[in-house]
């Protein structure tokens, strides 16, 4: 507990604004800290509709 997890999505944007408000939901409810949301989303080389967003995480609870 209490270490920063590094993640890395690939989906279509769309999905990874998804992932991000599931975060920050997350983050509003104290299960995790958001510590880097991604600045931008990147191409994927080989595919037209997926990007890559990198986002920086600690888990703050594991009582569940």
């Amino acid at each position: 507990m209490g270490e920063i997890n590094d993640v890395r999505i690939f989906a279509p944007e769309q999905d990874i604004a998804s992932w991000q408000s599931l975060f920050e939901e997350m983050e509003a409810q104290g299960l995790v800290e958001i510590v880097q949301k991604p600045d931008k989303f990147y191409e994927v080389r080989g595919s037209e509709k997926l990007k890559r967003g990198y986002f920086k995480i600690k888990l703050l609870r594991c009582d569940l």
